[in-house]
């Protein structure tokens, strides 16, 4: 934690991360009180409408926000068929088994998915280990996807392996991703061409691991 002194103390903060006491924040501080005779108002003569001017009168305490990170695995004995598809997004992997979750982002099972709980940049690492079977000489293989907000869309491929012939394989890979306060993601593995058999599971082999790294720098800003 850190204390302002008592003595009239003035900064400057991105207008988007101020909506009330409780939600704002400084330099990667939220503030954890504010006294009764606080005066929190915007100066006369700002011309920045992407930033706001406040006085804080008075001892105001700030603590500081732990990033939102988040690693999961799925347990051992995990498996699940993979259907050949021409469309990616058939499957989401159920990480059900946390190794931590600082913020309680992630909602386990069928529909898995991680809530950003801040809008930024996270960076996502996951692996998958996969087997299919099929001609060897055929097209066809798997990839491991990443989905934003549900979307059978793929937003990141992390990825993807085209000989139709695996056994027990690791697929996966790392990515940064700009997300939105509450945009969700999920990992999805998509069998398609002419492989067969496709499935995911291995004992602790499946994994993956979400965290906060900054704000995102926008076009419009």
């Amino acid at each position: 934690m850190g204390l302002f002194p008592t003595r009239l103390r003035t900064m400057s903060i991105p207008l988007r991360n101020w909506s009330n006491h409780e939600k704002l924040r400084v330099g990667g501080y939220k503030i954890a009180s504010i006294p009764v005779m606080a005066d929190v108002r915007t100066l006369s003569g700002v011309t920045n409408d992407r930033e706001i001017n406040l006085f804080l009168r008075g001892e105001v305490i700030f603590e500081r926000e732990s990033p939102a990170a988040a690693r999961y695995r799925c347990p051992a004995g995990y498996t699940q068929d993979i259907p050949v598809s021409s469309k990616p997004g058939s499957v989401i992997v159920d990480f059900s088994q946390p190794d931590y979750d600082t913020h309680k982002a992630v909602t386990k099972g069928k529909e898995w998915k991680f809530k950003a709980p801040k809008a930024g940049i996270y960076t996502v690492t996951a692996y998958v280990c996969c087997s299919q079977g099929g001609d060897k000489d055929a097209a066809g293989g798997t990839a491991v996807c990443l989905h934003k907000n549900g979307s059978n869309g793929v937003a990141v491929y992390l990825a993807q392996l085209n000989p139709s012939i695996i056994s027990n394989t690791m697929l996966g890979g790392t990515t940064d991703i700009a997300l939105e306060e509450n945009d969700t993601i999920d990992v999805r593995v998509h069998a398609f061409g002419k492989a067969k058999d496709a499935r995911v599971g291995s004992a602790n082999a499946l994994w993956i691991c979400i965290r906060y790294v900054g704000s995102a720098v926008r076009p419009d800003r």
